[in-house]
């Protein structure tokens, strides 16, 4: 094996696959998001944001998840990989600044997806996310109104 693949390295031959095996790309699931954002249940406030991020999503047939809402026996990062690979889109909260918030959108754009970013107002954009288009709010409404307005731009323009 080692031989065929320096071969198809000199000879400039890529291909994706291995002893006749095709390399799995997951397919994406249409209507389906990815939530990024915090999870501490002593803060009830994040609550109001993931229901306002799901109603938003609803509103257009999208069927909106956080990783934790599943019940699984599997690794949660592995299944968080996964959800990230097969969204049509990516919603990540940056409120807070958690670091695993940060590591699932840098997943995200590392295999292609541009997550659509929201933060509270008065949040400071980390500089690495500031130059992308955030969506501030300040109220649960505003969040639902923005966030639909953005998914559906986002739906008109392209899968990621």
């Amino acid at each position: 094996m080692i031989d065929v693949a320096i071969g198809n390295i000199k000879s400039g031959v890529f291909d994706r696959t291995v002893q006749n095996t095709e390399v799995a790309t997951p397919e994406i699931r249409p209507g389906y998001a990815f939530i990024a954002m915090s999870i501490d249940p002593a803060n009830k406030d994040l609550e109001d944001v993931l229901d306002a991020i799901k109603a938003a999503a609803k509103e257009l047939g999208i069927e909106a998840e956080r990783i934790d809402e599943q019940e699984s026996n599997n690794r949660i990062t592995d299944r968080i990989f996964e959800a990230i690979r097969v969204a049509q889109f990516v919603i990540v909260d940056v409120t807070g600044a958690r670091p695993n918030v940060f590591y699932e959108a840098g997943y995200a754009q590392g295999i292609g997806k541009i997550p659509i970013f929201l933060a509270k107002e008065g949040t400071k954009p980390e500089f690495d996310i500031k130059d992308f288009p955030i969506i501030f709010y300040g109220n649960m409404r505003s969040l639902r109104e923005r966030l639909k307005s953005r998914l559906q731009a986002v739906a008109k323009g392209s899968p990621t």
